[in-house]
Formats: C-alpha cells, structure tokens, sequence
C-alpha cells in the first residue's frame, strides 16, 4: 500500500510503504528477507517514480502459526557476532543517515541505547 501525506515544511508529499506480510511458519531468515523486500520497495519508487528521496517503508508480519513467533525479529539477531559488536558497528553506520526512532523500531532498541552506541562508536574511531 502507498501513503501519501501532504508536508508541513514545504510543498509536495511524503510517500510511505506499508508492507504487510502473512506467515504461519517461523522462516529463520524473517527479518532479512523483509529488509529485501523493502529494499526491492525503495529500488522501484527510484526507478518508476524517478524519485530524489527514498520512500518510508513500513513493514508488518501478521503470523498465525500454531505457536508463537520466535524468530528474530531484526537483522542484527542474525548475525553471528555478540549483539554488542553488532549494535555498535551495524547501527554506528546506519545511525550516520537514519533518524533515531526508525532505527529504534528497526532495533527495538530504545533512542536513548541508539544514541549510547553511536557516541561510543564515534569515540571509538
């Protein structure tokens, strides 16, 4: 589904995806192929719409198994490094050019911990 809403600070519209999944397994690579998808989104609004911006991608999995989802729920738990590495590298970079609550409802981390991590990694370098 395509949003689209009128801007505040200046003319013209802010186009949003909201991609809805339907799953009644738990496939272990979730997360990831979801990325994909709002990937492959954000790949056609450049190429068909001939945008300057990438579109807000929204993504739900409605999951109906017969038992709850326990697979991972962001990227950064398929990763085969301690989350701290993980967080500190993976969301150092993408902190650099992402707002802080997009990456909070990626992560499921707080923007407090996201500011944490990103000061620490700046420090680091």
């Amino acid at each position: 589904m395509l949003f689209a809403f009128p801007r505040k600070d200046k003319e013209g519209h802010v186009y949003a995806y909201k991609l809805v999944e339907h799953a009644s397994k738990v496939p272990r690579f979730q997360a990831f192929r979801l990325k994909k998808y709002e990937m492959a989104i954000m790949d056609y609004d450049i190429r068909h719409f001939k945008s300057k911006w990438l579109p807000l991608v929204c993504s739900t999995v409605l999951h109906n198994g017969k038992t709850l989802f326990t697979g991972a729920r962001t990227i950064l738990e398929l990763m085969d490094v301690p989350p701290e590495v993980a967080k500190k590298y993976a969301l150092g970079m993408l902190a650099e050019g992402i707002s802080m609550g997009i990456i909070a409802k990626i992560t499921g981390l707080s923007e407090a911990e996201i500011r944490m991590i990103k000061s620490s990694s700046e420090q680091s370098n």
